[in-house]
């Protein structure tokens, strides 16, 4: 495949047993196989491939991204870039979103882009159907846009943080 100059590689990683320690992971409880993505941001070394991984239901898989390190601004937790990372793909992102996000979808659904691990905790983020019909039926009765949702989890695994999809 090729989307926007760029080949596009699939990947099914190695499943994260109970025994690995990660620093961090994404776990998959849909009921249906989930397709992740991480863009790269910033950075001189632009990579021509663009990489999805497939996370099977019941399974996890560790997530790369490069070393970082936590500060406390404004009572907020803020995640820089370790010091002495000078060729960081991540470098010069200027303070805009986070170090630490990725890309989801469902079958059937549109990507759910930059879904937070920096933050714990449970939240929502609505599903949006790729069919023109359910779009339709969703925003004309309430209860089937309330229904289309997905329960993202950040919480600690192992001494990681995990990403859990329900």
């Amino acid at each position: 495949e090729d989307v926007d100059g760029l080949s596009v590689l699939h990947e099914f990683p190695r499943a994260v047993s109970v025994e690995d320690r990660v620093a961090f992971s994404v776990k998959n409880m849909t009921g249906q196989r989930l397709r992740s993505y991480r863009a790269e941001k910033g950075g001189g070394n632009v990579s021509s491939n663009a990489m999805v991984s497939y996370v099977e239901n019941g399974e996890a898989t560790k997530l790369l991204f490069q070393p970082s390190v936590s500060r406390i601004t404004n009572m907020k937790v803020v995640e820089g870039e370790f010091p002495g990372l000078e060729n960081s793909p991540n470098r010069n992102i200027g303070g805009t979103g986070s170090a630490h996000a990725i890309d989801i979808q469902i079958p059937g659904f549109q990507w759910m882009r930059e879904v937070q691990i920096d933050n714990f905790g449970r939240r929502f983020i609505n599903l949006t159907p790729r069919s023109t019909f359910l779009r339709e039926r969703a925003q004309e009765d309430w209860r089937i846009g309330n229904v289309m949702k997905l329960l993202i989890e950040v919480g600690l695994e192992n001494g990681g943080r995990e990403l859990t999809a329900k």
